[in-house]
């Protein structure tokens, strides 16, 4: 078996600071981490040397652990300048990721060289889930970035796992204390990570839930098992793979010489075991969920991940027909509100200002009168624009996929964000949610929403004796069975509580009853009449 490992070639014309883990530990503990940045930059350095300077392999992978924890702390320190953010990002956000993006695949690059250089020692199979543990690494620093990971990214963890498979290596147990303590590891269960990550749709996760699949998907990659015949009794849907080839996992099998199956089936009762114990009571921290969990997110991910994991994906509610149409598009609750009311705004134009008041008393004092006009639309802003950039690619009854150019004009989006849409030849707008996000590897802006009911009235809202709020009143819909709703800004949903409405020219109260969904910057809510 032959793997393209493309690293850089070896002139050793500046020796990096350390040549040893020993030193390697030393340096790592002097940096100064009160300048995460400094210290990423100074790591990358070291580490784009290293990856130039012939070593044994033993003792380079005996350096690049003795740095991983420095690692870890800079790319975590990193993340919090772009994670979720957003997108496209700022000027600063952007390079925040593009450092810590450029630190990782030079830190993977000195782990394909430790494979390279251990093809013929006894340190292959480390070396290996090394490898293939910095593989998807890389690829969840680009999924909390909403960054769609490239082809070449699949090409090297199929290969690495097939040169594992090839040289019989791929379950033999191999100890990484930094990612799982004192339990074994192997190969297999750092490329079965990379292909749950992959699996659970990880777009469309909100980032509390996104950290909690990727943790619990390290943690069962071991129950993951590679075949080429598949038994007659599978349990559960497997994962299907080509080791040949440069695509991602899928449900529906390949066919050729690099086609295996990742069996799900003990993965599948682990996680019935612990949705079961959860709905008996059981807390996330009992069943070793993680402290952060909560109810009942917790579970209903454990739903979520049991479908995509081990039952072919969840089922979409309406099927979706390609669109290839130009569409537009406004983000933004005052935005929204502005159009769908026909260009009115909820607050009164800004007060007169100073210079127009001085204007007014001087022509008072000069000419015993004002002589210029004041006209209300001086003080009123310019219209917030709707982007028509938009290409709708995909349609449904109840979503749609949106692109258009990362680079072009238009808001920065992020994940549960209210939208409204106007279909192709479309006169009206419809309110929907952004259910997902991702830079994909041509430089677009790919957008999933989902949509509400409508036709939708544009109106104001408020507690009884606060100010006015923007507000949009949904109609029923009988094919989801969800009734009237009322779509208010975040934070203002409570049962039974009584909200003041204010549109076409009349006042009334509703109660509201039910919340239907929340997102970033709204709560959609059923409601009665009070």
């Amino acid at each position: 078996m032959t793997f393209d490992f493309a690293l850089p070639p070896l002139d050793a014309a500046e020796a990096p600071a350390f040549s040893n883990a020993a030193a390697a530990r030393e340096w790592a503990q002097a940096q100064t981490i009160s300048n995460p940045g400094r210290a990423q930059e100074a790591l990358h350095k070291q580490i784009d040397l290293l990856n130039r300077t012939p070593l044994p392999a033993a003792e380079r992978l005996e350096i690049l652990d003795a740095l991983k924890k420095l690692f870890t702390y800079v790319q975590d320190e990193s993340a919090k300048r772009y994670v979720g953010k957003a997108v496209p990002l700022l000027f600063a956000e952007q390079a925040a990721f593009d450092a810590a993006h450029g630190l990782r695949r030079a830190f993977v690059t000195a782990t394909l060289r430790c494979v390279a250089d251990s093809l013929e020692s006894d340190r292959l199979a480390t070396a290996l889930q090394r490898a293939l543990a910095a593989l998807a690494g890389e690829q969840f620093e680009l999924l909390r970035a909403r960054v769609q990971p490239d082809a070449d990214l699949w090409r090297r963890l199929n290969g690495l796992i097939a040169l594992a498979e090839s040289r019989g290596l791929a379950t033999r147990p191999v100890s990484d204390p930094l990612r799982y303590g004192e339990v074994p590891t192997s190969a297999l269960a750092a490329y079965a990570e990379a292909l749950l990550l992959h699996a659970a749709s990880p777009f469309e996760l909100p980032l509390r839930q996104l950290l909690w699949m990727a943790r619990w998907a390290r943690r069962w990659s071991g129950k993951l098992t590679l075949t080429a015949t598949p038994p007659d009794d599978l349990g559960a849907l497997p994962l299907a793979v080509d080791l040949l080839g440069a695509q991602p996992p899928r449900h529906l099998p390949y066919a050729g010489d690099g086609a295996r199956l990742l069996l799900t089936g003990e993965l599948r009762s682990s996680i019935k075991k612990r949705v079961a114990a959860l709905a008996d009571g059981c807390t996330p921290v009992e069943l070793q969920l993680g402290d952060d969990c909560t109810q009942p997110a917790c579970e209903q991910l454990l739903k979520t991940l049991y479908q995509r994991w081990c039952k072919g994906g969840t089922p979409r509610a309406a099927e979706r027909t390609a669109a290839d149409a130009p569409g537009r598009a406004a983000f933004g609750v005052a935005t929204i509100h502005y159009h769908l009311s026909g260009g009115k705004r909820l607050q009164a134009p800004a007060q007169t200002s100073i210079a127009d008041l001085r204007r007014e008393r001087e022509e008072m004092a000069t000419f015993g009168t004002v002589q210029t006009q004041r006209r209300e639309e001086d003080n009123e802003p310019a219209p917030p624009p709707i982007e028509d950039g938009w290409l709708i690619r995909d349609e449904s009854a109840t979503g749609l996929r949106l692109t258009r150019p990362l680079d072009g004009d238009g808001a920065r989006i992020g994940h549960g964000l209210l939208v409204a849409v106007e279909p192709p030849g479309g006169k009206n707008f419809f309110l929907a949610s952004v259910r997902w996000i991702m830079r994909d590897t041509e430089r677009r802006l790919q957008a999933g929403v989902q949509l509400m009911p409508g036709p939708v009235l544009a109106l104001a809202a408020r507690i009884v004796g606060e100010p006015w709020h923007h507000a949009f009143l949904l109609p029923p819909l009988s094919a989801r069975d969800e009734p009237a709703s009322i779509v208010l800004p975040s934070g203002s949903f409570r049962i039974d509580r009584v909200i003041e409405v204010r549109g076409g020219g009349a006042t009334r109260q509703i109660a509201l009853r039910r919340l239907l969904e929340r997102g970033a910057d709204f709560e959609r809510a059923a409601y009665e009449s009070a």
